[in-house]
């Protein structure tokens, strides 16, 4: 009966027997033992237990919705702080010795266990939250089962029932004293309803269950550092410190949760006061110069870590961190030899060869760049990323095939993305069209959050293929679901610019300002267009006006401002405008306008002059050559 019950609602029953979850296939009427698996929340509960509330399982994994983690567990996770955020060096080798918990004592599993556990997931499969809340929480105290009432709590925090997750809360941790992700939960929950002393106490038990110091401190700074109450955060920990106030990582503690929060003043004077003490600790000089870096004491930063090295030359963290601080002064040349300082200690450095590689690239020095790159790639070292510049540098020497084949090695990572575009690009230089936009259709599957920047890329190599009516019916694809993306509308009105399609361009453009009347972009583009397509110069110069107020140093915005005067023949204000985008940036445009208005004014040597030079660096040099021809002849 109760079998028949639980399959009218789930692909699968769930039994608790034994301290396991025994899961019955619907279909094959086959039981298995499933083995509990470390996780977020602990051990207690399996996967096909999650099955009956709303999508809690996932291909047979313990993994939550969304829903669920970001209510809580972001700020529970059980984790050792991240690469970037480290504890002090002295509590490394304690680090290393995991905790572990003894097991919960399970009650025997009888019929009205039984009954009570189905009816209670029968429930919340059917949204009656309260009452599977209810259920859960007088079975466990009654059978006192801390996995039930882990079970009640998640169910609980699914809910979003405040009250409920903290009742439910309290008796796991109570049940389960020695758990460390109860206790954390139960932490968090308090602090979030503002109890601060309660949260202070459940927390405390972190630094008893955990024992070594540095690692039960970086996992309250992880758990901490998450909430969304900075100040009671803080309040917390300053209250679990108040037992041991002289311990190196209680005070450090301090210093990197409040750096976390933002409180950079009461973290750069905590750190200022551990560095006074141990001025050689590794950790503490490097995180105290971070800190200085954010308050913008750069100078003071890289004396800190100059005299550490000094005094610690075989310190190799602090050696990397003293790099990045040369790469943030762009002083380039002092870091490549930092870091290759780095590489020669240690070959297989890879973050060091890795940040040596990119140095080498600020400094044009493409061969070393590339070395360092394919060298981690052989290594299978930060091969992604490796991957993903070496694409660039090959298409910097116009090898298309091996740039391509680089960017399809980057299957995953952050440039994944960026790799594939260049990589459709590539195949729509190479004349391959369909299968590039094939490319880019398949990654708007694949990248939904990205598809207004992946219909811009589509659109974009349609437009350089001179397939303009191609190009606007993907954009006006794409605005069909996102009818007021301003970056779509900007793009279409673009491609209508270059099919001479005024009134198309106008009604985009005067779509965005309606919403945007302070979009320098629209506004430059559409008087920019009005003054160079049309007679509407005073239009365009009252659209340009506007830009120039928003957007003063723009040298696009300045020489569309120079057009427009010198489509009012005002030619004297036109030279000084184009002259100063010229001296911004000496774009082949700009250098088009400015020699036509030279040119017109009889400055004909320096309007040659102005050509050769916008020529030579021009990558497309059609347009300047028009205006060269149209003028000379």
């Amino acid at each position: 009966m109760f079998v028949g019950l639980a399959m009218s609602y789930t692909s699968g029953m769930a039994l608790w027997r034994n301290g396991t979850w025994r899961c019955l296939n619907r279909t094959t009427m086959h039981v298995c033992n499933e083995p509990h698996r470390n996780g977020l929340w602990g051990t207690q509960v399996s996967h096909g237990a999650l099955g009956a509330v709303k999508r809690w399982r996932v291909s047979g994994s313990r993994t939550f919705a969304a829903a669920a983690a970001a209510l809580l567990l972001a700020g529970c996770a059980a984790n050792l702080p991240q690469e970037d955020t480290p504890a002090p060096e002295q509590v490394e080798a304690q680090a290393q010795a995991p905790v572990v918990p003894p097991k919960p004592v399970y009650a025997p599993l009888d019929g009205e266990v039984l009954y009570k556990i189905m009816v209670a997931e029968v429930a919340a499969r059917r949204g009656e939250m309260r009452v599977a809340m209810d259920h859960y929480y007088d079975t466990a105290k009654t059978r006192r089962d801390p996995g039930l009432a882990e079970r009640g709590t998640r169910i609980a925090v699914y809910a979003q029932n405040r009250e409920q997750s903290l009742r439910h809360a309290q008796l796991w941790a109570e049940l389960s004293p020695d758990s460390l992700e109860a206790v954390q939960v139960l932490g968090a929950l308090q602090l979030r309803q503002d109890q601060i002393g309660p949260s202070a106490e459940t927390l405390k038990r972190v630094r008893q269950i955990e024992k070594a110091p540095g690692p039960s401190y970086a996992r309250l700074v992880n758990l901490l550092g998450r909430e969304k109450n900075r100040s009671g955060a803080m309040s917390v920990l300053k209250k679990i410190v108040e037992a041991e106030p002289d311990l190196l990582e209680a005070r450090f503690a301090i210093a990197e949760l409040a750096s976390r929060t933002g409180l950079m003043p009461l973290a750069d004077a905590e750190l200022t006061k551990l560095n006074e003490q141990y001025p050689d600790n590794e950790r503490v000089v490097e995180y105290r110069a971070r800190v200085l870096q954010s308050l913008n004491k750069s100078t003071e930063a890289r004396e800190l870590l100059e005299g550490f090295l000094a005094r610690n030359p075989n310190a190799q963290r602090a050696r990397m961190s003293y790099g990045r601080l040369l790469v943030g002064e762009r002083r380039f040349e002092e870091a490549a030899t930092t870091f290759a300082t780095l590489v020669e200690a240690d070959d297989n450095a890879a973050d060091a060869r890795y940040a040596l590689a990119i140095v080498y690239m600020q400094l044009r020095n493409y061969k070393a760049a590339g070395e360092n790159f394919q060298s981690l790639v052989d290594r299978g070292q930060r091969r992604f990323e490796a991957s993903y510049y070496l694409g660039q540098l090959a298409e910097r020497d116009d090898n298309e095939e091996e740039a391509l084949a680089a960017y399809r090695r980057v299957e995953r990572g952050e440039f994944a993305l960026n790799a594939q575009i260049r990589a459709a690009n590539l195949l729509a230089r190479q004349k391959q069209l369909t299968s590039a936009r094939s490319s880019l259709q398949n990654l708007r599957r694949l990248y939904p959050s990205e598809a207004v920047r992946l219909y811009r890329a589509e659109g974009d190599i349609l437009v350089r293929s001179e397939q303009l009516d191609e190009a606007m019916a993907v954009y006006s694809d794409a605005l069909e679901s996102k009818p007021q993306n301003t970056d779509l509308l900007y793009a279409r009105a673009m491609v209508a610019a270059r099919a001479d399609n005024i009134k198309d361009l106008e009604r985009d453009l005067r779509d965005i300002l309606s919403r945007e009347p302070d979009n320098a972009d629209a506004l430059n583009a559409l008087g920019y267009t009005l003054a160079d397509k049309t007679t509407r110069y005073d239009e365009a110069y009252a659209l340009i006006q506007r830009a120039v107020k928003i957007k003063p140093d723009d040298h696009y915005v300045i020489d569309s401002l120079g057009w427009v005067l010198y489509r009012l023949k005002r030619y004297e204000e036109a030279v000084v405008q184009l002259r100063r985008a010229w001296n911004i940036r000496a774009d082949a445009e700009v250098g088009a306008h400015l020699g036509e208005v030279l040119w017109v004014m009889g400055k004909k040597d320096e309007a040659r002059q102005i050509w050769k030079e916008a020529l030579d660096a021009a990558a497309d040099k059609q347009k300047i050559a028009d205006v060269i021809k149209r003028l000379t002849e």
